[in-house]
């Protein structure tokens, strides 16, 4: 669980850099026609980043609910890698998404088998 702790911090510390450097963003219509770039919503960066900072919390102190939340953001990659995988156009991007997929999928294996370690405590 402390590999997983590792990339829920940087993924909060990525997600504030990127915000204070001024990284903009794609964005899209209603139809999912693009309609150029902006920063992203303050709103969404704070919200994200208070839930990837609880979560790098619990998972650093082998909490139950913070390694279920984690293990359903891998899922969440999984598939979308897999979907990605299947519309991969050329060998460099199928091996790169190959070894997220791989990644990510040996990660959440191992939290499997963490999670029958910590046992949901009993009320």
């Amino acid at each position: 669980m402390t590999v997983a702790a590792v990339i829920s911090a940087a993924l909060l510390l990525g997600t504030l850099i990127t915000y204070l450097v001024g990284v903009e963003v794609n964005t899209f219509d209603d139809f999912g026609t693009k309609t150029g770039e902006a920063k992203p919503n303050v709103l969404y960066t704070v919200a994200s980043s208070l839930v990837l900072g609880a979560m790098t919390y619990g998972l650093w102190k082998a909490r139950y609910w913070a390694v279920l939340g984690f293990q359903t953001i891998l899922i969440l990659v999984i598939v979308v890698t897999t979907l990605a995988l299947v519309q991969a156009t050329d060998v460099l991007r199928a091996l790169a998404l190959f070894a997220v997929l791989a990644g990510a999928s040996v990660l959440f294996y191992r939290m499997v088998k963490a999670m029958a370690r910590i046992q949901m405590p009993v009320r």
